[in-house]
């Protein structure tokens, strides 16, 4: 008839069904224990509770180490959420969108005729710079008739500048001569043979010739002579 309180005792009472006997008891003043070993929450608090419904045991959620559910990306949050050791309450956070700071996710290098560059995630290319060439590299000779090639190749990222060589001049003109012609440069030879002049190495024609220019000689000094002593006569 009256419920106990934890300053104050209470009643309750039973009747009889035969006689109408109304029997009257107390109840001792309430103490509060522990009905259900569970953990009553909320946000902020953990509980357990008497049978009477008094909260027990209240203190603030003790949390472990968070964990990351789902990454935050540049155009998505992410989320993250820690357990209380005590109660089965679990904290719950959003991560914000992360700015997008440049970085190389990939170490080689892309390049052109001109530069070579890394790129950022997003595309953006990163360390821009011109070629650093090593030392020219001959692979092909040049020859007279054809040209040739060399290369060089960037001592930062994998590109090759290749190069004609010119084919090289000819340094004297070529003689169109025939060594093998024996004909005379002045004329054709004879069909006899003869040349008309004598061979280099005969000494028996040089000494022919030689005397027929000397009977020449003297005929012509002989008939100058005849007619000055004619005149004279």
């Amino acid at each position: 008839t009256k419920e106990p309180t934890t300053t104050e005792t209470g009643s309750r009472e039973r009747t009889c069904s035969i006689c109408k006997y109304t029997q009257e008891e107390t109840i001792p003043v309430h103490e509060h224990s522990i009905h259900d070993e569970a953990w009553k929450y909320d946000e902020t608090d953990h509980w357990q509770e008497c049978s009477c419904g008094e909260r027990l045991n209240v203190a603030t959620h003790t949390y472990g180490d968070w964990k990351v559910t789902k990454e935050a990306t540049e155009t998505e949050a992410g989320s993250r959420e820690r357990d209380c050791t005590v109660c089965e309450y679990v904290q719950v956070e959003i991560i914000p969108e992360i700015g997008h700071e440049h970085g190389i996710h990939d170490e080689t290098w892309k390049y052109d005729k001109t530069q070579h560059w890394q790129e950022c995630s997003c595309g953006e290319k990163l360390n821009v710079a011109n070629h650093t060439y090593g030392d020219w590299k001959v692979t092909k000779e040049a020859t007279e008739t054809e040209a040739g090639s060399r290369e060089r190749g960037c001592a930062v990222c994998e590109y090759v500048q290749t190069e004609a060589i010119p084919a090289t001049e000819t340094g004297e003109p070529t003689d169109s001569t025939d060594p093998t012609d024996s004909s005379d440069s002045q004329g054709q030879q004879d069909p006899s043979g003869d040349t008309g002049s004598p061979q280099t190495g005969d000494s028996s024609n040089m000494m022919l010739w030689i005397s027929l220019m000397l009977a020449s000689c003297g005929g012509v000094l002989g008939m100058l002579l005849y007619r000055r002593k004619k005149a004279a006569a």
